[in-house]
């Protein structure tokens, strides 16, 4: 539908960087010199604002998501923020910021709700699905957080250029559950459709929506998997959803009370194969103390986790320590789990792998993996932890040579398209 005149005709403009922001405002800021371009106020705060002069209040409190999707009842390829209100209320909307710099932009689309809504805590997933005979770009979106009973307990399928409610399912679980829980969406095949959705809730359970069928009518979502009844802990964040080197699909993901924080106890890391009937265990890790508050990220057959520990007493509010795992995937090397962490000494010789090794104080961030680069910064370090090659930070248990990465998969062709 001419994403390649598209794709090209927008691979110039600027770079931009969009965040949300307490001042009821989502901004829009130049990578290149850091200068704000444009802020929007959502309708459904305007009348908050007032407020800002007498009291702190929370407002777009969310994290944005961005993508190019296609409109077909305007026959035309769009790139579009979608983001929410996270404690700011239970709203997430729509913004088309196709051409950042030009007056006629930004654009808000729409302003989306539900009754069963808690706050809008959750990144919202976008992906590409179908209905009927046509082809709709969706956003996935769950429930989110609210203290009140069977409320925030659902997952919603909205169609990202109407802004309706294509698919939602209401009373996921008991009625005190909540799904905070951002998605993430799987391909099977190689055509771009998501064909499944996976997000965690507070009762500890992984719950997987279907959606390969084109009739929405026959769309299901239902529980994927669930530990036994000692290991059932909140999950706050996304899963990682990869496919092994035996054509197997991972759930991986980690449990850990954001709400209750400094409580100690029992936390821990899973991974859970999807198989014909269902699901089945391949491995999980025990953390004690132990929270995992961000999604895993996945890197040639590593998954990577952060985790924060509360060192302080009852009494006070300490920074905590941050760890970073790194764990084997389960492959035709056999059931994962090992340690994966390869550290370097001061001639960047590899030492003995860890499972772990200590990042310093305050809440870390997930990890950001790319091309032999590891990111990772917390609340008390912005500016990272870590870059291979190179040292790590001076409060951290990196080795004085950096991590070593296993080496990077050769490229390969997902699809092709001949142009004449």
């Amino acid at each position: 539908n001419g994403y390649l005149s598209f794709f090209n005709a927008h691979k110039n403009r600027e770079t931009m960087i969009y965040v949300g922001a307490n001042d009821g405002m989502l901004h829009a800021f130049k990578v290149g010199d850091g200068r704000e371009i444009f802020s929007i106020v959502p309708k459904n705060l305007l009348g908050e604002l007032k407020n800002l002069k007498s009291m702190h209040d929370i407002y777009v409190d969310s994290s944005p998501k961005a993508g190019d999707v296609y409109f077909p009842g305007q026959s035309k390829w769009k790139t579009i923020i979608v983001t929410g209100e996270r404690a700011g209320g239970p709203y997430y909307f729509a913004v088309d910021v196709t051409e950042p710099l030009n007056s006629e932009y930004p654009k808000i689309l729409w302003e989306w709700t539900d009754p069963n809504m808690g706050e809008a805590w959750a990144k919202p997933e976008i992906g590409k699905v179908k209905v009927g005979g046509d082809t709709k770009f969706v956003a996935f979106i769950t429930g989110g957080y609210s203290a009140s009973n069977n409320k925030s307990n659902c997952f919603y399928v909205v169609d990202i250029e109407t802004g309706k409610t294509l698919k939602e399912w209401y009373n996921l679980g008991s009625s005190s559950n909540k799904i905070p829980s951002g998605a993430t969406s799987f391909e099977s095949g190689a055509d771009g459709y998501t064909t499944s959705v996976y997000f965690g809730d507070t009762d500890g359970n992984i719950w997987r929506a279907d959606l390969k069928n084109a009739d929405k009518a026959n769309w299901t979502c239902t529980v994927f998997f669930t530990p036994e009844a000692a290991k059932r802990k909140p999950i706050y964040y996304p899963p990682a959803v990869v496919r092994n080197d035996l054509n197997k699909v991972l759930v991986l993901f980690g449990s850990g009370d954001e709400m209750n924080l400094k409580n100690p106890g029992s936390f821990y890391i899973w991974e859970i194969e999807e198989t014909e009937t269902g699901s089945q265990l391949n491995w999980f890790k025990e953390l004690t103390d132990e929270k995992v508050l961000g999604q895993p990220v996945v890197a040639n057959h590593v998954v990577y986790f952060t985790t924060w520990k509360y060192t302080g007493g009852t009494e006070n509010c300490g920074a905590g320590q941050g760890n970073l795992y790194g764990l084997a995937l389960s492959s035709s090397a056999g059931v994962g789990g090992a340690a994966a962490l390869v550290l370097l000494d001061s001639t960047k010789t590899p030492m003995t792998a860890k499972q772990s090794i200590t990042l310093g104080p305050g809440v870390p961030t997930k990890p950001v993996v790319t091309n032999g680069v590891i990111y990772i910064s917390s609340s008390v370090n912005s500016r990272g932890y870590y870059e291979y090659p190179g040292s790590g930070d001076s409060a951290s248990g990196m080795g004085p040579g950096g991590i070593k990465f296993p080496g990077w998969p050769t490229s390969r062709v997902r699809s092709w398209r001949e142009v004449f």
